[in-house]
Parts: structure tokens; C-alpha cells; sequence
């Protein structure tokens, strides 16, 4: 007696659920969203639910579905009800807007390689950040930081000069690619304290209204605690990569690494020899490509599986064996159309205006040989991170502290 919308993932990140018909009730129509792994409902919509019934929380990426369900009831009543379910960041819903993921995956032609100090905050300035899209908006009454680099599960502190009590800090929350995620719920009221950062961030901001806040008064630092102010520092060099790189791993200083993951991206035009494949129930296009041997897959607009499975729901991409030297992609659209589709033809269609890119991890790694460079380090605390992925490794290099103890050692002998 449910209906099965769409399976979706989602980030950590605050949501509300709209779209129940204008005639449902509890049991008789209900909008649900149920977290995949344990079958948790985590937010309903029917008329008159109570609006907190709508709102819910996530803490990580988490695979969820979107389903109508109905009691025996229902489907005896002959009133007809129409649902238009969304899903939005934030606490409060909006006008239904139609459906549109067609987002392109990013890739990085260049790696900056940051050293920072102890402080964190780059500038402070007059402005505010807009708490449905997190871009900068005009105020004379507030202030923005720049962005921050920190690491999902670490503890950010808080703290300045400013002595004023009604100073409060929202926090603005980015993922890795400075893609807005929301603003957190918490405010550090005073302008000051701890806060713990979620999984999938990889930058914050913060806007407060202590207009007396500069960034020669605030730090922000890793830690629990406060510690004594400095200067914030930063030290930044360009590593050009000469293409654009999905996946892999460089080492800085050599310049010397390894591409594991490539593109491919699908228009729709002629020379994509998409087939219908009528050795299934339901509806299937394959095509052969020649592409080396992938592990895992992702798409711009539709889920990839790398297994068989059960492809009862839709649409679903699937990557597998196709014959000698060529792999498969499987186009798996099974209980309703996409956009009409339902042939080669009009396939090709909706490809021409909804480009497909499909980013996969080879087992055949290609080598990758840049110019690389040294890290400046500061006496003291260094942050190093870059604006691609988390550092793995750090070798310090101490030949000056060599040829200093050397220098005193000689000094001494007399």
C-alpha cells in the first residue's frame, strides 16, 4: 500500500518535506522520508501534521526514499489526490519547484597547496551570507568571514577581543568544493566557544553581529580552547595539473603522481551506438565503449550500480562486462519513462539536452608528472591542506635545525 518515489543520497544537513495532497490525513495519503539502511521514518507530510513532523536532521551522507502511502482505505475513497514531493535544505518549505539534478561533476585542473598558522580567518568584512544559498548579500549591520578550510569530526574554538555581549556567530557550512550545504543551527552566542565540524564539510564561513569584530581581534583555530592570538598568515602556491583531474594522488614536492579515475560524457549524438536490449522485462539501452576496467562509478543525474541487483525502480545506471576489450554501460528504466523516453530515438533526445557524464574508477591508473614545490613552514603551528582533498602524509625536512645545531656545536668546542 506505498508508492516508492525515488531513491536519493544527502549530505549532513538540515531538511524539510513538503508536497502531501491538499486532501490527505494520517493514513490516507501520507508523504514519507525513510532512511534506507534501517527503515527509519524521519519526516512526514499530511494535511494539518505538525510542522517539527516535517523537519529532519542528518549527520552524514545518508541514501534515503521518498514514498506515498496509503491505508486500504484510501484506495476505496474516489477523490483523486495529487502529490508533489520536495525535499529543500533548511527549516522552512517553499513553493514547489519541479525537479532539476543535472549537475556536472567537477574535476581540478590545478592544486593550491595552503600554509597557514594557528589562525584560521582570512578577512572579516561588512556584509552578510543568505541562509538559503550561503552567497554574500549586502549589509551595513553585519559582518562575513572569508572561507575557512577545516576537517569533518575536528573541533573549531572561537574567540576575540571584542567585548561585546551582544555579539552572536552564525556558521555556514560548505562541502570540499565550496558547494553550499546550510548555515548550522547552533550560534556561539558572546562570539565565542567550541564547535564540532560534520562530515562532508570542507569549509564554513561565519557572519556575525559583533560589527567590532576584525580579523586583528579574532581567531579561529583549531582546538577546544583558546589560545593566544596571532596573525593570521597564509602561504600559497599553484600546482597546474595540465588536465583536468577526477581522482588520484600527487606528491607535492616531486610533482610525481597517479590518475585513478576518468570521464566519460555522453550527448546524445549519432556516433553513440545505444541499443534497445529486450532480453529483460521492462526497458533497457546498452552501449559498448572502450574504456579501461572500473571498480565504481558516478553520474551526474542517475544513480550508478555496479551490480546487478533489482532495477525496479528508475532510472539506474549500471557499468558491466560487454565482450572482448569493451565494458557496458546499462541504462535501466524499468517502472515509468524518463522525459518520454522509450526508444533509441528519443533517448538520444533527452541525452541532447541533459548531457551524461559518467566519472569511473579504472584499475588501470595512469601516471601523472607535474612541477612540484617545496612547503614553507612557520616557526609554530602550521595548517597545510589543499583546496582538492585531504592531505595524507607530511614529511618535514629539518636541514636548517641541522645546520643550526651544527653552527652551536662548533661554538661551543672553544
Amino acid at each position: 500500500n506505498s508508492r516508492i518515489a525515488q531513491y536519493i543520497y544527502l549530505p549532513a544537513g538540515n531538511y524539510v518535506l513538503s508536497g502531501c495532497s491538499s486532501n490527505s490525513s494520517s493514513g490516507v495519503g501520507d508523504l514519507y522520508v525513510t532512511r534506507v539502511s534501517d527503515s527509519t521514518v524521519l519526516a512526514r507530510d499530511y494535511t494539518n501534521i505538525a510542522d517539527a513532523d516535517r523537519k529532519f536532521t542528518l549527520t552524514e551522507e545518508t541514501r534515503l526514499y521518498v514514498a506515498v502511502r496509503f491505508s486500504n482505505v484510501a484506495f476505496a475513497q474516489s477523490a483523486t489526490k495529487t502529490f508533489y514531493p520536495q525535499i529543500e535544505v533548511g527549516t522552512s518549505a517553499t513553493t514547489y519547484e519541479p525537479y532539476a539534478n543535472v549537475c556536472p561533476i567537477t574535476g581540478f585542473s590545478s592544486i593550491d597547496v595552503i600554509r597557514q598558522g594557528k589562525n584560521l580567518c582570512p578577512y572579516i568584512e561588512y556584509g552578510s551570507l543568505s541562509q538559503t544559498t550561503g552567497e554574500e548579500t549586502s549589509s551595513s549591520t553585519t559582518k562575513r568571514s572569508g572561507c575557512i578550510p577545516v576537517n569533518a569530526g575536528s573541533y573549531i574554538y572561537f574567540s576575540h577581543a571584542n567585548s561585546g555581549s551582544d555579539t552572536t556567530i552564525r556558521i555556514f557550512r560548505y562541502k570540499q568544493d565550496k558547494t553550499y550545504i546550510d548555515n548550522g543551527t547552533k550560534g556561539l552566542y558572546g562570539g565565542v566557544g567550541e564547535y564540532e565540524v560534520p562530515a562532508n564539510v570542507g569549509y564554513i564561513r561565519f557572519q556575525t553581529s559583533g560589527v567590532n569584530i576584525t580579523e586583528t581581534n579574532m581567531q579561529v583555530e583549531f582546538g577546544r580552547s583558546a589560545t593566544t592570538y596571532e596573525t593570521y598568515s597564509p602561504t600559497t602556491f599553484t600546482i597546474p595539473l595540465g588536465q583536468t583531474v577526477y581522482g588520484g594522488s600527487l606528491e607535492c614536492v616531486e610533482g610525481e603522481g597517479t590518475i585513478t579515475y576518468d570521464e566519460l560524457v555522453f550527448d546524445g549524438s549519432d556516433d553513440e551506438p545505444w541499443v534497445v536490449n529486450t532480453s529483460i522485462t521492462g526497458f533497457r539501452i546498452d552501449l559498448d565503449v572502450e574504456f579501461g576496467n572500473y571498480q565504481e562509478g558516478l553520474c551526474n543525474y542517475i544513480e550508478v550500480r555496479t551490480s546487478t541487483g533489482t532495477y525496479g525502480y528508475t532510472p539506474t545506471l549500471r557499468l558491466g562486462a560487454g565482450g572482448t576489450s569493451k565494458n557496458r554501460i546499462y541504462f535501466y528504466h524499468i517502472s515509468d519513462n524518463i522525459s518520454g523516453v522509450s526508444d533509441v530515438e528519443t533517448w538520444r533526445t533527452y541525452l541532447s539536452n541533459n548531457h551524461l557524464q559518467i566519472v569511473y574508477k579504472s584499475s588501470t591508473p595512469t601516471s601523472l608528472s607535474v612541477s612540484g614545490a617545496n612547503i614553507p613552514t612557520l616557526s609554530g603551528t602550521n595548517n597545510i591542506y589543499t583546496d582538492c582533498g585531504d592531505i595524507q602524509s607530511l614529511e618535514y625536512f629539518n636541514d636548517k635545525a641541522d645546520d643550526i645545531a651544527s653552527m652551536f656545536r662548533l661554538m661551543t668546542r672553544s
